[in-house]
């Protein structure tokens, strides 16, 4: 079950199948777990049947006073879940045969993970080399995918957990070789990964446990040999982390702030456990890829943010128990401390890295973490004394707490069938959009906080020709989330409705910020433009132009006024651009205005600077020189970074040859996780139905695909895609 649960997210939960399949399965076993401690409490020590039940008690507390219900009784019912389950894995890790089997079962989910992972980045090598491209090029993190677990930075997490705990398991039954096998293994693994951060924490927690050896042991032999692999390590991992073409805040100042913010406006108790994600979507931020994240990237700020001080206190609680059970469980087992010392050193690694990303994503790899800290605070034959005086109290608070949990599932299960009913007027609404208003409006009434139900119901009331209640349910959306495009459908709906004044209002709000969402731009334009107002026109129309400089490929076929202004703009925005460094945007402006005197004169500016790939080159390979394109690809296949494999998808994708199109993309999708995409088409919704939402939203947020159907009707929309002559020609 737990191999299964891996590729299942907590964040990405794919389908509403899923999503209800991973929400049955931790519901299953997390109620066999409550029921056996409730039953039996003295199979169990105390201080690990009362550890986490702080983090249950707060979760509680705090979503009853949550502004976000649907979100927070849910996650406080994910928490009682995952309790269930680690009572039940230490209930198995406490007894000879059980401990056994656990040994085993994380064995094989290692061996599997790492297998699957290492076959997946072989067969990437394997193509990236068919290409053609040199052997000294081959890509770490092939493809940005973990495997099973998803993501590169997942499976780290899920390596590093593991692979300690099994080699002790391993060496401790005098298969030594073997132990040192998957050690190298697993740490050569963690290093395709590319995951800076878990490999610095293993290097930090190799140097403490060194010095512990140390301590206990003399000997310069051991002096040599510890020193020596420290420094192999150290030089490993500042290769990894300094040769890194990614940045290292990758958005985490921002998610850190966010959850600052969070706890200056209710330090007591916090937004409500789950609610980070969607409090975030209002918050200032650099770049619309770090508007949407599921969490705080720090597990202290997250659970500040979520459950202010009472959050904290409960979770400080929890640390002291389960170390009070680590040290009874290190005391009485002289035996199995090798075992014990290797769940700790991986469970270190994972609490410290999730002080500084989002570690627990994946379902199966909170259950791993689960097994490991229960080989941690159990031992084998481990029992509670029967003649425990606590035990009568221990069962009635227990029974207490069970009954909350019984009693928290049925706001859970009202929300999943809100959920449903979101997922079934999505596919309906086109139809019969008055009788999926009325089940909307059910769903809205119960769930008054549950913003894709509000944004549905915004839809079905415009497809209805209800404008006011279209407008009532779009100010819903602002109020509870308010990110750009929420603000662009009120300003759309007003706008139609002829009140300029609120369209004005609610487009000023739509394009503050920082971050630059171009759909939003796109539409500002737009009204502004038909408003009459060119100066604010002009404003939005440079700002879609800097987030998306290759738009005008595909605006022939909206508003003539977009174009005209566009057009306007290009030379002025091409040459900024060109001024501040930025070469790539210049000419995209340039080529996707199909401008080749603005090209050329940019080809001049640029003058003998060295650039990648050639200005010269590009330009006449993009206006149909072959001989120019063949030198193009060539220095493409001789150093295939990602901006010259960019622009020689593009130029394929210009010139209508979908072989070479297509070989460029899929070079792209091995080194950078996804595949190259360029404006296709361009319309107007509801007949154009393309989508362009801010990335992982609202998956991260909201755990769930719908609604499909995105925009109100007026919206202009454009589509991403990777059809070689449809996007040479726009459509």
């Amino acid at each position: 079950m737990i191999v299964l649960l891996l590729p299942f997210g907590f964040v990405f939960t794919g389908t509403l199948q899923l999503h209800e399949l991973q929400l049955l399965a931790i519901g299953l076993l997390g109620a066999a777990g409550w029921i056996r401690v409730v039953w039996r409490p003295s199979d169990l020590p105390w201080s690990v049947v009362v550890a986490p039940l702080p983090l249950f008690v707060v979760a509680a507390i705090t979503a009853l006073t949550s502004p976000y219900p649907s979100l927070s009784w849910t996650a406080a019912w994910q928490t009682a879940a995952y309790i269930g389950i680690f009572w039940l894995l230490a209930v198995q890790a406490s007894r000879p045969a059980g401990r056994r089997d656990l040994l085993e079962v994380v064995t094989i989910v290692l061996i599997m993970a790492i297998a699957a992972y290492l076959i997946a980045v072989a067969m990437a090598w394997r193509e990236w080399l068919a290409f053609g491209f040199p052997v000294a090029t081959v890509p770490l993190r092939p493809l940005v995918s973990g495997g099973l677990a998803l993501l590169p930075t997942w499976l780290a997490d899920l390596v590093a957990l593991l692979t300690p705990v099994v080699v002790a398991m391993l060496w401790s039954r005098g298969a030594r070789v073997l132990a040192i096998i998957l050690g190298a293994v697993g740490l050569g693994t963690i290093l395709l990964t590319e995951t800076r951060s878990v490999l610095l924490l293993i290097l930090a927690m190799s140097a403490v446990t060194a010095l512990l050896f140390l301590r206990a042991r003399s000997g310069r032999g051991i002096v040599a040999l510890v020193t020596t692999a420290a420094i192999a390590l150290g030089i490993v991992g500042l290769i990894v982390v300094l040769g890194s073409a990614r940045g290292l805040d990758e958005g985490r100042s921002s998610a850190y702030a966010s959850a600052i913010s969070r706890f200056a406006e209710s330090p007591v108790v916090g937004s409500g456990p789950g609610t980070y994600a969607v409090k975030r979507m209002r918050d200032p931020v650099d770049t619309l890829e770090y508007l949407a994240f599921p969490d705080a990237h720090n597990v202290v700020l997250n659970t500040a943010a979520e459950s202010g001080i009472v959050g904290l206190s409960g979770l400080f609680l929890t640390v002291a128990l389960l170390g009070v059970a680590i040290r009874r469980s290190w005391r009485a087992s002289a035996d199995g401390r090798l075992i014990i010392a290797g769940a700790l050193f991986g469970s270190a690694i994972f609490v410290g890295h999730s002080m500084v990303d989002v570690v627990a994503g994946v379902v199966g790899i909170v259950i791993i973490a689960l097994a490991v800290l229960a080989l941690a605070v159990t031992h084998e034959g481990d029992r509670a004394s029967v003649a425990d005086p606590l035990r009568p109290y221990l069962r009635i608070g227990l029974g207490t707490a069970l009954l909350v949990v019984v009693l928290m599932s049925i706001p859970v299960i009202r929300t999943e069938g809100s959920i449903a009913t979101i997922a079934a007027a999505d596919g309906s609404s086109a139809g019969d959009p008055a009788a999926t208003l009325t089940a909307l409006r059910r769903v809205t009434d119960a769930d008054r906080d549950l913003v894709p139900a509000w944004w549905a119901e915004m839809i079905a009331a415009d497809a209805a020709g209800d404008v006011s209640g279209a407008i009532a349910a779009a100010r819903q959306t602002t109020d509870l989330e308010g990110f750009g495009q929420e603000w662009l459908a009120l300003a759309t709906l007003t706008s139609r409705a002829g009140d300029q004044t609120t369209a004005r209002e609610a487009l000023t709000r739509a394009t503050s910020g920082e971050a630059v969402d171009p759909l939003v731009q796109l539409n500002a334009a737009i009204l502004l433009a038909a408003a009459g107002d060119r100066v604010g026109a002009e404003a939005a129309a440079r700002r879609l132009l800097h987030a998306q400089p290759d738009i005008e490929s595909v605006l022939a076929r909206g508003p003539q006024a977009l174009s005209e202004i566009v057009a306007g703009l290009r030379a002025g925005m091409a040459t900024e651009a060109l001024d501040a460094g930025d070469h790539a945007r210049a000419f995209l402006i340039a080529l996707s205005g199909e401008d080749r005197d603005l090209a050329d004169a940019l080809v001049g500016r640029v003058g003998s600077a060295r650039l990648a790939p050639d200005p010269r080159i590009l330009v006449d390979a993009w206006f149909g020189s072959e001989r120019a394109r063949v030198d193009l690809e060539s220095a493409a296949l001789a150093d295939p970074s990602p901006e010259r494999l960019l622009w020689a998808w593009r130029v394929a994708a210009h010139a209508c040859d979908s072989a070479a199109a297509e070989r460029w993309s899929r070079a792209l999708e091995i080194i950078n996780g996804s595949r190259p995409t360029m404006p296709t088409a361009l319309g107007m919704t509801p007949a154009f139905q393309g989508r362009i939402l801010p990335p992982r939203y609202p998956t991260f947020v909201w755990r769930l695909e719908y609604p499909l159907r995105r925009y109100v009707n007026g919206t202009w929309v454009y589509t991403l895609g990777r059809s070689s002559c449809s996007a040479a020609v726009g459509g």
